[in-house]
């Protein structure tokens, strides 16, 4: 109770004289006083300021400790700076007077732990930074109070975990930084109650995968960064529920391949960031229901080698695409792209690529090409590049990155810029003469196989007829019929046997049918089903169907 007098006797005191500046501070007085003491070499919060300060910068000081009856003084604040001091704990409610306060940065600390009060009464609170501290873990609804802030900062911390009620009571916050923690599952159920969020930071923690519905409950969120963990798989409905996504950063991750499916419901994407992943190409479709996407970076993909056959289809609005430092990237399919009418700026630069398809865009509608550090082959497939560089650049070139794309071969044109060459440096002559000799080549090699073919037909032509012929007797031979042992003997057509002409020829042509066409074996005349009183010979069979000679009866 004493100190509280003593306290109030203070204010009392300091309301009615002229306030006290520090040694190293800066003070204003005016509608608004503001105290600014950064490095001033303070141990403690000064008590004897202006009690009306509205803005106190303390950075940079060796205060170790915030207690309720030093910040009791000032409870019109709306700004407070405590950032790298060596500030190790927060009193239960030390900011419980401070009504008005609506920045607290208390950032570059040695905070190891929070309690449930240490932010109550500050519900007018809309930024705090609690960044570069070290912080382990959050208590379940240590931010309850403050229902007016927008922005929090957790970065730099040693989180592992979030509690499911972490986040519980922050109805407004729009931007959360959990950067280069050590999380290594998706807060799913945390980010629950945020449901407002437009910016979330979980860049360099230590996530490995992205399950389904991470997100779902985020339709406002427009910003997500995602790098530098290691990634490897992302659920088909991993980012089901972003809407609303604007930006989304996966670099400096382990994705082994484009994570096409994943994509789809991301149908507002505005700029993706592939760089510095693990897939070796860009598939077919790679980019698929991102029909609004306009900036797409793909860098450092150390096995990227190529883009295949409408690898960016369906990027209808694509403005910018930057493909660099891909060491191995050597070839873009020359319908990689399906309609690239809005393409205004391609970067291509530091790769692996020696040409490029004349036909993959409209040339003359870009406004920055960068072809940059590639070992480019000026032959006559490339002839097109240098008029498409001038019309872009100008003829003389300016300070850009036209002028600086030189070619690595062939050796009479190495080191000279692309944008210099006329039509007299590359030589299309030998191009020219080596397509006429591949064709004459090819044709020639057609006739020739033909030849043979016909030669070897006529050579076995016999062998072949005989073959067939074969063929068609046994064919017939399989559809006669062999009569069973109730057929009638007795009354047996003579219409079935052979003609008498027929056997005055000699035995080997008797072996074949004689007669033509299907009306001969339409105009045999089945017997009819009587009571045989002939005996029953096994060996003795008829044929209905044709004629067969009469040795074979």
């Amino acid at each position: 109770m004493r100190t509280r007098l003593e306290l109030l006797l203070l204010l009392l005191l300091t309301s009615s004289s002229a306030a006290f500046c520090p040694p190293g501070c800066t003070c204003t007085e005016d509608d608004r006083p503001s105290v600014r003491c950064d490095g001033a070499g303070l141990s403690s919060i000064p008590i004897l300021l202006n009690p009306r300060t509205r803005s106190l910068s303390l950075a940079d000081n060796q205060i170790s400790s915030v207690s309720l009856d030093e910040l009791s003084f000032y409870p019109d604040l709306e700004f407070l700076d405590l950032s790298d001091n060596q500030i190790l704990t927060l009193d239960r409610g030390a900011f419980f007077r401070l009504i008005n306060l609506k920045v607290l940065r208390l950032n570059g600390n040695q905070i190891k732990s929070l309690i449930v009060e240490t932010f109550a009464g500050l519900s007018e609170l809309q930024a705090l930074d609690i960044s570069r501290n070290k912080l382990e873990r959050l208590p379940t609804s240590v931010f309850a109070d403050l229902h007016r802030l927008e922005v929090l900062n957790i970065s730099d911390n040693a989180l592992k975990t979030m509690s499911p009620g972490a986040l519980t009571g922050l109805t407004s916050l729009k931007d959360l930084h959990l950067a280069r923690n050590q999380l290594s599952e998706m807060p799913k159920t945390a980010l629950h109650a945020p449901s407002n969020l437009k910016l979330l930071d979980l860049s360099f923690n230590r996530l490995n995968a992205i399950p389904n519905e991470s997100f779902s409950l985020l339709a406002d969120l427009e910003i997500l960064k995602l790098e530098g963990n290691s990634i490897e798989r992302i659920d088909e409905n991993g980012f089901v529920g972003l809407s609303s996504l604007k930006q989304l950063n996966l670099r400096f991750n382990k994705l082994a391949r484009v994570p096409s499916v994943s994509f789809r419901p991301l149908t507002d994407l505005d700029t993706l960031q592939l760089g510095e992943n693990l897939f070796d190409e860009l598939p077919t479709s790679a980019f698929e229901g991102l029909a609004n996407l306009r900036q797409l970076f793909i860098t450092g993909c150390a096995q990227l080698t190529n883009a295949q056959l409408n690898a960016f289809s369906g990027l209808l609005h694509l403005n910018t695409l930057v493909i660099t430092d891909n060491r191995q990237f050597a070839r873009i399919d020359a319908l990689a792209f399906e309609q690239p009418d809005s393409l205004r700026r391609l970067v291509l630069s530091r790769n692996a690529i020696e040409s490029l398809p004349s036909g993959l865009i409209n040339w003359s509608q870009l406004d920055e090409l960068d072809l940059r550090d590639n070992p480019w082959n000026c032959d006559c497939s490339l002839g097109f590049l240098p008029p498409a560089l001038r019309l872009i650049y100008g003829t003389s070139g300016r300070p850009s990155a036209g002028p600086k794309a030189t070619c690595a071969q062939p050796d009479p044109l190495q080191g000279r810029s692309l944008i210099e060459l006329g039509e007299e440096d590359i030589d299309c002559s030998t191009s020219d003469s080596r397509r006429l000799l591949v064709t004459i080549a090819v044709v020639g090699g057609c006739l020739t196989a033909l030849t043979a073919v016909v030669l070897l037909v006529f050579r076995f032509r016999r062998s072949i007829l005989l073959c067939l012929g074969l063929k068609k007797q046994r064919d017939m031979y399989a559809r006669a019929d062999v009569l069973s042992s109730t057929y009638d003997y007795g009354n047996l057509s003579k219409k079935t046997l052979l003609g008498h002409a027929s056997f005055s020829a000699p035995y080997e042509q008797r072996s074949f049918l004689t007669h033509q066409g299907s009306d001969y074996y339409s105009g045999t005349v089945t017997p009819p089903r009587t009571n045989s009183t002939l005996s029953r010979d096994d060996s003795f069979r008829i044929i209905t169907k044709y004629p067969v000679p009469i040795t074979e009866l």
